[in-house]
């Protein structure tokens, strides 16, 4: 197989995902997405830990798909978002003739990541479209968190150095007053 095949075979597979992604607008299952079944809304289940700490790990390790069985939809995961915005930012360059499509669908993840930001908060953040469950601790949906909005901001920054998007900027921008104001932080002489 040559190189020219190589490039082919890749940019039919690039086709076929970006494809599948926007047909379902996004949205999909994630690996510990197991809290959002109507079950863990039923009174005696929704206050065990113990429930739904069990029902993560089987929906996440079950070699079948338990997700329709347990009423579990797909979900708008902000960090989705960011990654496609990242994805698409750099196929801005790789098929510069299709790079006004690619703009259109940053623009659209990037209004999307403004209606999913936590709210009450002092800056942009964001968290999973689920609530989880682990020993230590319960988050809920939409819950901030330094991972989320990493991840997400490390993409908007990235978006904004490809293309020059000054809304990705400007988000980016806006998260550090949530590092700088929200996040616990331990402070060690001179650093934190």
């Amino acid at each position: 197989m040559g190189q020219h095949d190589h490039i082919e075979k890749l940019t039919k597979s690039i086709e076929r995902l970006q494809s599948y992604i926007i047909k379902e607008d996004y949205r999909g299952y994630d690996p510990f997405d197991a809290l959002t079944s109507p079950l863990c809304s039923l009174p005696l289940l929704s206050s065990s830990r113990i429930f739904k700490i069990a029902l993560q790990q089987t929906v996440k390790r079950s070699p079948w798909d338990s997700r329709p069985f347990l009423g579990i939809a797909k979900g708008l995961n902000p960090v989705t978002l960011g990654l496609c915005v990242q994805a698409f930012s750099y196929l801005t360059k790789v098929f510069p003739k299709r790079a006004e499509f690619y703009m259109a669908e940053i623009g659209r993840c990037l209004d999307m990541l403004v209606q999913s930001r936590s709210k009450g908060f002092s800056g942009a953040c964001w968290g999973y479209d689920f609530p989880w469950e682990a020993r230590s601790m319960s988050l809920p949906a939409y819950y901030p968190t330094i991972v989320a909005t990493g991840i997400i901001t490390n993409s908007l920054f990235t978006c904004y150095q490809v293309t020059k998007n000054q809304k990705a900027f400007d988000l980016c921008q806006d998260s550090v007053n949530f590092i700088m104001k929200d996040l616990n932080k331990s402070s060690f002489g001179e650093s934190f």
